[in-house]
């Protein structure tokens, strides 16, 4: 299994970090400015793209919303119903 976050060495925190790549279901942590700064394999599987077409793109590009190419990412109408 590919390590899409990376340990630190504190053990609560390596846990969390163990149960989130571990976890079934599609999880991504993104930034106020809705860029992917983490996710779990579940959630590279969801979205059918590669770690490298991911990490760093903007929330609505990877889950292929039309509004993100039309307007910029998180400021369409739509995104407040998303």
């Amino acid at each position: 299994m590919t390590q899409y976050v990376q340990k630190n060495g504190d053990s609560r925190e390596d846990s969390l970090i163990i149960n989130f790549d571990s976890n079934p279901i599609g999880m991504v942590v993104v930034d106020h400015s809705s860029t992917v700064k983490q996710f779990n394999p579940a959630f590279a599987k969801m979205v059918n793209l590669e770690y490298e077409q991911i990490l760093e793109q903007k929330l609505g590009v990877c889950l292929g919303c039309e509004n993100s190419f039309s307007q910029k990412c998180g400021e369409a109408l739509a995104c407040n119903a998303c």
